[in-house]
């Protein structure tokens, strides 16, 4: 009996030595296949973009890809579909391409995907830059094929919380477009004095029909100290049926200043700030073009009034010894009803300041109802 259970042992150690075998294709088995639905994708230049294709195959497979993309599925069995997003935004001025390759058993099956450029030379530049105090102002200077654009100003402490990329998607997705036309000019108003401001400009052109976006241009403004005081203030406004009648103080950092007015005003920008600036430039213009002569004594002035007119605006910008402008605008409004003496508002926004909006008809009906001052 113990003979022959040791001839058992024996016989199961044998079985479990022999080698276990699984069928190939060499053996007549099934045939590894591999192929795609598709052997190109293309992408548009911007981060997110997506696309997908469909692997077809009967065995297991990984994938090989460039590092600009991110995909769905590196590996798995059998049929799949992939999807392929873009890392980051082709802001290269030229088409990128590379190869997705996929292997299984030997076998390799080949996608190309290409990314399109931004367009590199739908450009914008800005001249006549302009700081105060409270707020900036800048004219555009567009390349010719340039559609419209999106401008956003943020406290320059956002780069240390989101990237360009980041940024630059929720530019383009999250503010509104101006259009060429429109978008001749920028001010942007109720900052805090000494304020680090990064101003974000995406131009767009339209090619069939799509928007084509270009690269995003970065702007760095600081606005003045408001210790920069040679002011001159216009302390009082009044009138008489044939007279507006007012007083300038001057500062002693104040070697000389311009004084505006007009016997109007428009009612839309009365509650904004942010106004000053569109002020602060509009007397700059007037100044270049020789409109206006700067002043050096205070104290009383008057000016003929219109004998119809109810509204009269005031406003002086002052400039110091060494020639540089004062660091905010002193502006008054007065009417037949009531009087209105502007006030520093320093409201800082977290991320986004005012954009002060005036279209160029707008700000040259403004500057066309202007007279030369005769100080009586």
């Amino acid at each position: 009996m113990k003979k022959n259970k040791n001839l058992l042992w024996v016989l199961l150690v044998s079985l479990i030595s022999i080698p276990f075998t699984s069928c190939s294709s060499d053996d007549g088995g099934e045939t590894v296949t591999l192929s795609t639905d598709k052997t190109s994708l293309y992408f548009s230049s911007n981060a997110d973009a997506s696309n997908e294709f469909k692997i077809i195959s009967n065995s297991e497979w990984s994938i090989t890809c460039p590092d600009w993309i991110n995909i769905s599925s590196k590996s798995g069995n059998g049929d799949a579909v992939i999807n392929v997003t873009t890392k980051t935004r082709n802001a290269s001025g030229v088409e990128r391409s590379s190869d997705l390759v996929i292997s299984a058993s030997g076998k390799t099956a080949t996608v190309l995907l290409v990314q399109e450029p931004l367009y590199a030379n739908c450009t914008v530049n800005i001249k006549n830059e302009l700081i105060m105090s409270q707020g900036f102002y800048g004219e555009y200077v567009f390349s010719d094929n340039v559609a419209g654009l999106f401008d956003v100003c943020f406290d320059k402490s956002i780069e240390n919380e989101y990237t360009d990329e980041e940024l630059y998607n929720h530019i383009i997705t999250s503010v509104e477009p101006t259009s060429k036309d429109e978008a001749e000019d920028f001010a942007y108003g109720n900052i805090e004095p000494e304020t680090d401001c990064l101003l974000c400009i995406i131009p767009y052109t339209i090619v069939d029909g799509m928007r084509k976006y270009g690269p995003m241009t970065k702007k760095y403004y600081t606005t003045k100290a408001s210790t920069i005081s040679s002011d001159a203030i216009i302390t009082y406004v009044n009138y008489t049926s044939a007279l507006w009648k007012f007083n300038v103080q001057k500062y002693s950092k104040c070697a000389r200043y311009y004084m505006v007015s007009l016997e109007s005003y428009i009612p839309a920008y009365y509650a904004s700030s942010g106004f000053d600036i569109i002020l602060a430039q509009l007397t700059r213009e007037l100044i270049e073009e020789g409109e206006i002569d700067y002043h050096t004594n205070d104290g009383a002035f008057s000016i003929s009034r219109s004998q119809d007119a109810s509204d009269f605006t005031i406003w002086t910008w002052g400039v110091n010894d060494k020639g540089e402008f004062s660091s905010n605008i002193s502006w008054n409004y007065k009417t037949t009803d009531n009087y209105y003496n502007s006030v520093l508002n320093n409201n800082k926004q977290k991320e986004q300041f005012e954009n002060i909006k005036m279209s160029k008809t707008e700000y040259n009906t403004l500057k066309n109802s202007i007279k030369v001052i005769e100080l009586k």
